[in-house]
């Protein structure tokens, strides 16, 4: 008896789907290059906009940058006046005349008439003193004088804010009348730049020392040269910027202190009808150090 019923046929190995629903292998091969152009596309796509987006963040920096260093302080000083000035319309004092009153008498005192060679930098600032040069050095530069000795940290000659300051002259001084006891401090930053007085410290090289023993300072009224006889570095417990003294004797203490604190032995011997000046800048021996170059007035140079 046969069954037939439930028996598994076995199918044929020459069995086959249609060969319509079969894709050819060019087919699939364009199938595969489009899928990898679409990949490639979204690829390049991402890249524009990493680029794009990287752009716009340089571009952002780089706005930053400018802004920044446009307003990083800057050490903006007058050049060095002309020996003849053109200007005409500079005032010619820093001070009106002094009237003496009494019952009968009026007289005025006539002030000293401000060089011509200065009038232009006085216009600029009132507060302008003098102009001081150290040949071989940074150091050629305007001086001022303020209402205190906190001024001008942090302010150019033209009154901007800035970290160089601007060398100044110690508001007690009077640089309008030099006679003895006077010393005359200026101030200035020890800048990493070597500028304002960031080269100060040259003087203390032996050989400096002896190969400069002169500079300038000239006030608005008059100009003077000045000799080097001492050069140290002190700490602020030594008053090296005093600028009373209340008679002859500290006055001469004064000087003989200050001449044997000098790392340099020279033959400027100062003594009390002399006329000090005395410059002053920060150092870093130690705390709270300074380095302070004094110079005496040459007398020649006296009107």
């Amino acid at each position: 008896m046969t069954f037939s019923q439930g028996k598994h046929v076995k199918k044929s190995s020459n069995f086959h789907k249609p060969t319509s629903l079969q894709p050819s292998k060019r087919l699939t091969y364009r199938r595969l290059l489009l899928r990898a152009g679409h990949i490639m596309n979204r690829q390049l796509n991402a890249l524009h906009s990493w680029a794009f987006l990287g752009i716009l963040v340089s571009v952002i920096t780089l706005l930053f940058v400018v802004q920044w260093c446009s307003q990083m302080p800057k050490n903006v000083q007058p050049k060095h006046p002309t020996e003849v000035s053109q200007s005409t319309t500079a005032a010619t004092s820093t001070s009106k005349p002094t009237t003496t009153a009494t019952s009968a008498v009026v007289t005025e005192t006539e002030p000293p008439v401000i060089l011509t060679k200065f009038n232009d930098l006085y216009a600029a600032n009132p507060d302008f003193v003098g102009w001081l040069t150290l040949a071989n050095t940074t150091i050629d530069y305007p001086v001022v004088q303020g209402m205190d000795n906190d001024e001008y940290l942090h302010l150019n000659f033209y009154g901007v804010e800035s970290k160089y300051g601007t060398v100044f002259l110690d508001y007690s001084d009077n640089f309008v009348n030099l006679t003895a006891p006077c010393n005359l401090v200026l101030y200035g930053h020890n800048m990493k730049d070597d500028s304002m007085f960031g080269e100060l410290d040259k003087y203390k090289k032996e050989s400096f020392f002896k190969d400069n023993p002169t500079f300038t300072f000239d006030t608005i009224y008059q100009d003077y040269t000045w000799e080097v006889f001492s050069a140290y570095v002190t700490s602020v417990d030594f008053y090296y910027n005093d600028t009373s003294f209340p008679n002859e004797s500290s006055w001469e203490d004064f000087l003989q202190t200050c001449a044997d604190k000098s790392m340099y032995k020279t033959n400027v011997v100062p003594s009390k009808d002399d006329i000090i000046l005395t410059l002053s800048t920060c150092t870093y021996e130690f705390d709270n150090a300074r380095f302070v170059v004094q110079a005496r007035l040459v007398k020649n140079n006296t009107p």
